[in-house]
């Protein structure tokens, strides 16, 4: 009988292969949030502030990253990470401008 330690990455691991199960869902969930939650403010706060070219191709490329990685079918171990690092990114761009 071998003893896995309970540690984060094992956590999470185990969290991503359960929610496999329901790709569809997950999915689904994770480009509505993003283009309905994320992206308006987002773009919102970049057009207010009158930002240049690299917030929006910055925006752009998670964008893609995201779609891209749901589309193809990649596991939720891959794509929950490039789902929180775009909404970081967004959320570290949206403080910048509004603090800038």
């Amino acid at each position: 009988m071998s003893y896995q330690k309970n540690t984060p990455g094992n956590r999470f691991t185990q969290w991503t292969e359960a929610l496999d199960y329901n790709r569809l869902l997950v999915m689904a969930v994770i480009i509505f949030i993003h283009t309905c939650v994320i992206i308006p403010p987002t773009l919102l706060v970049l057009l207010h502030t009158q930002a240049g070219d690299w917030p929006y191709l910055v925006v752009t490329v998670f964008s893609f990253a995201i779609l891209v990685s749901n589309l193809s079918v990649m596991p939720a171990k891959v794509t929950v990470p490039i789902f929180a690092l775009s909404t970081v990114a967004h959320i570290g761009i949206v403080f910048f401008y509004l603090l800038y």
